[in-house]
């Protein structure tokens, strides 16, 4: 079909339908020497479309449709046959399409490689987003009640010794008091004291206070048999 095409064509030259179709068309229009002009007049198509069609300028060309019209008025206006203008116009398409579509793998490829500027923009995000966590903590514990925890005597108790070991932890920045009086309290935010008791029930209150008087008590009772 191919030879076919090409003996009809009268073009006769080894290899021709390799060549870009804007060349064969602008090759057979000097060879009938025909001008631009000579030819939108014999076709009914501008110079305009006629010369976008000599430099290949097929995406500003009209649809599909037309520039197919445009080929086989020119072929008939060349004495040649339209379908090896048509079957070089299709290659044309096929071949822009697949060079689009490696374009566009190339830049899709391009779009995830990791850039000093993507490492430095997503840096910064986690830093803010680092600082905003802070804050947040930091409100948590303005706001709410300060840490107390009592490790020992977990619970109320019975006991026979004259005295007891209070001990456990809060924030370090924290205040601790056992029945008012002030308890140190450790960098690591562990405290105890030594409270002597007395006979029968002893009431002992472990009180934890933050930067905003904001409090936590905690009761043990204590009864000396």
């Amino acid at each position: 079909m191919r030879m076919k095409n090409k003996n009809n064509s009268g073009f006769g030259e080894k290899g021709i339908e390799e060549l870009p179709l804007e060349n064969v068309f602008e090759r057979k229009r000097k060879e009938k020497k025909i001008s631009l002009r000579g030819l939108s007049q014999k076709t009914g198509i501008s110079i305009r479309n006629l010369e976008k069609i000599e430099m290949g300028d097929w995406e500003n060309l009209p649809a599909s449709i037309y520039i197919e019209d445009f080929l086989a008025k020119c072929a008939v206006a060349f004495s040649e046959n339209k379908d090896f203008f048509l079957d070089l116009y299709k290659k044309e398409i096929f071949l822009g399409k697949d060079n689009k579509d490696s374009s566009i793998k190339k830049v899709s490829k391009r779009a995830f490689v990791i850039t000093p500027k993507i490492i430095a923009k997503v840096s910064f995000v986690l830093f803010i987003a680092v600082i905003l966590f802070y804050f947040i903590i930091q409100l948590n514990y303005l706001l709410g009640d300060p840490k107390l925890v009592v490790t020992n005597p977990k619970n109320d108790i019975i006991t026979k010794s004259k005295e007891i070991k209070i001990s456990g932890n809060t924030q370090p920045d924290n205040k601790i008091t056992i029945n008012e009086n002030d308890v140190f309290v450790s960098s690591d935010g562990s405290f105890f004291e030594v409270i002597p008791l007395q006979d029968g029930i002893n009431t002992i209150k472990i009180k934890a206070l933050n930067r905003l008087n904001k409090e936590s008590l905690i009761i043990r009772r204590i009864i000396l048999e």
